[in-house]
């Protein structure tokens, strides 16, 4: 009695905690591996087999390349939902170049999908200066709450559903593989990222034509720009990179198609060579479009007799001075890099801050909604906000560019090149989706083309990575042969060009059998007693079978033929008397190919009773009569 009440004991203690460090456990995959169920090896009493279980929410699939900015980024998430408690429940986290497949460092942090509480406030009055600053004030309205991520400050595993993500400091140009250490146990079907300024892209203007009236947008050209007022000679050589668009009257502008992306993160990068003249220095107030929509949204800038004041407007007629400087910190014989982020702050509102040559500039706090129907690039359809400049490198991404990704576009006051956000196309040649085969040995083909470098081709068996082929041959077959064992397979190619763009095939199936059955040739109905044939065609992998027998219910019938008819296509087959006994009987042949026992696929055959005559019919019985003679008489 001592004994089970000290265990009993021991079990309240073990319930509602459970520690990663106290038993072994094991993990299985469901939903095409994106969840995982957590079990408890042991089977402690009590708590149970299933710990819980961890789905993946941020990719569509065990094979999906995420692509994030640069900076703090949350690369990687999942729904958790645990029965009790877990502590130490959370791991380290492997991060793997996919480059070069070496373990990296990375920091990290652990996030988790909650509410936070902001203030909301609405512009009141507002007054302007002599320069034309405006000044408003902000009139609280109370509070709401959003959802956001937030810092998650334990590795334990909470009872009950959570979301929870990995907050990664990404690095330009990764392509980097996470692995995921939870409850001991490493998440191997994981998630992959990789970082460039092509993610969350809009539209991008290079301005490297050199005539035409065009402005072409290189993102799949949805938003090209038609030059109004302007001829070839407003394409000029000397761009910050190759050509540029220069504005040199008033009425030179840029018509685009209207879009509205709504209120939310975004972000405008451009390059402005300027030099401004007496006229605009005098004090005249001159306005200069950079890129507009109606009356309430888009940027420009004044000149006044000490400064450049860039403005944005605040989604109604009035507008905002972002930041100003001094003609004399601004530097006319170069390209200067403008960036304008607008943030999400909730309530229809948003911030916006300007960086200026790589260093945060100004900021202005609950400008309207109205903010992304750009419409003219460079001028205004009215003419009163002409540019007298020249722009370069335009680009427009519907999300905040980080700090990093800031820096890498100002590249020193170099700039970077636009670099296409086409990832290769794939084109899967054989084998086909589902092939079945006896033959061991598999041949790949997919057909690679990339409107930039290609890096690298790579085959993955199974989810796992089998060969990568760097040869970087473009527009051509990518082959690869390989020899398997009996069993079921499945397979996808991935391709990736310089920009780090990869595309992942959808994933085929195949199967290596060592034999192929054919055909079955039999009667599907038959009587009892009756005599019936018996056939099966089938392939083999080359190997001869041998000791046929016929399975027919519970009787086995040895002595099967078995006939060679082509190649390795054989016949077996076997004849024999149905036996008593009415219904549905499974048959099917045994056989041993290469030493080992084989099975056809279970047939079924309906035995019906056999019956004589008319058991309930009326018969007329006949009579002969007959006369015998005796002889001894």
């Amino acid at each position: 009695m001592k004994k089970l009440l000290l265990l009993g004991v021991l079990v309240l203690f073990l319930i509602g905690t459970v520690s990663a460090f106290e038993i072994d456990n094991k993990l299985t995959y469901s939903n095409e591996d994106l969840k995982v169920t957590f079990e408890n090896l042991w089977g402690l009493p009590l708590i149970g087999s299933e710990l819980g279980t961890a789905e993946l929410k941020s990719h569509p699939s065990v094979n999906y390349v995420k692509r994030v900015g640069a900076g703090n980024q949350v690369t990687m998430w999942y729904d958790f939902d645990f029965v009790d408690l877990y502590e130490n429940g959370f791991g380290e986290v492997i991060f793997t170049d996919q480059r070069t497949g070496e373990i990296i460092e990375r920091d990290y942090s652990f996030v988790y999908w909650g509410d936070k509480e902001r203030d909301v406030f609405r512009q009141g009055e507002c007054s302007f200066s002599i320069n034309e600053t405006k000044t408003c004030e902000n009139i609280f309205l109370g509070k709401e709450i959003y959802k956001t991520w937030l810092p998650y400050n334990s590795k334990d595993i909470p009872k009950g559903s959570i979301r929870i993500g990995i907050k990664v400091n990404v690095k330009i140009n990764d392509y980097v593989d996470g692995v995921w250490v939870v409850v001991g146990k490493g998440i191997s079907k994981h998630a992959e990222w990789t970082a460039d300024l092509n993610v969350d892209l809009v539209s991008y203007w290079m301005l490297d034509e050199v005539s035409g009236t065009l402005a072409l947008d290189s993102i799949d050209g949805v938003y090209n720009g038609t030059l109004i007022d302007m001829t070839d000679s407003n394409w000029i050589s000397g761009g910050l990179i190759g050509n540029a668009l220069d504005f040199f009257n008033n009425s030179n502008r840029v018509l685009i198609p209207s879009f509205n992306d709504g209120n939310s993160d975004s972000s405008i990068s451009l390059w402005l060579n300027y030099t401004p003249d007496d006229i605009r220095k005098s004090g005249n107030f001159q306005n200069s479009a950079i890129l507009l929509g109606d009356w309430s949204s888009g940027f420009y800038f004044i000149d006044n007799s000490t400064h450049l004041l860039f403005r944005g407007w605040n989604g109604d007629a009035t507008a905002s001075t972002i930041g100003e400087v001094l003609y004399a910190n601004w530097d006319e014989t170069i390209f200067n890099h403008l960036v304008f982020i607008y943030s999400d702050v909730g309530s229809g509102t948003l911030d916006i801050e300007l960086y200026l040559n790589n260093v945060s500039f100004g900021e202005i706090t609950d400008v309207g909604s109205a903010y992304g129907d750009y419409e003219w690039i460079g001028g205004h359809d009215v003419n009163a906000l002409g540019l007298n400049g020249t722009l370069d490198e335009i680009g427009l991404w519907n999300r905040s560019l980080t700090v990093d990704e800031i820096s890498d576009l100002y590249n020193n006051g170099n700039g970077i090149g636009f670099l296409s956000l086409l990832a290769p196309s794939v084109t899967l040649n054989s084998p086909e989706n589902g092939l079945n085969t006896t033959n061991n040995t598999i041949l790949f083909n997919a057909t690679i083309f990339d409107d930039n470098n290609l890096v690298n081709v790579s085959l993955y068996i199974d989810d796992v990575l089998n060969e990568t082929n760097s040869s970087g041959i473009n527009n051509t077959d990518y082959l690869f042969i390989k020899t398997f064992d009996v069993g079921s397979y499945n397979w996808t190619y991935k391709a990736c060009d310089i920009n780090n763009s990869c595309t992942i095939t959808s994933t085929r199936t195949f199967n290596i059998f060592s034999f192929i059955e054919e055909s079955q040739t039999f009667n599907v109905s038959s009587f009892e007693t009756a005599t019936e044939s018996f056939n099966v065609n089938l392939t083999t992998n080359g190997s001869i079978p041998t000791i046929g027998k016929l399975i027919y219910g519970s009787v086995i019938y040895s002595d099967a033929t078995i006939t060679n008819t082509v190649d390795n296509n054989y016949n077996i087959s076997r004849t024999i008397q149905i036996p008593i006994g009415i219904g549905t009987i499974n048959w099917s042949f045994n056989f041993t190919l290469a030493g080992s026992e084989m099975n056809t696929s279970i047939q079924n055959q309906l035995v019906n009773s056999s019956e004589l005559g008319l058991c309930n019919a009326t018969l007329i019985v006949p009579y002969i009569n007959f006369t015998f003679k005796d002889e001894a008489d």
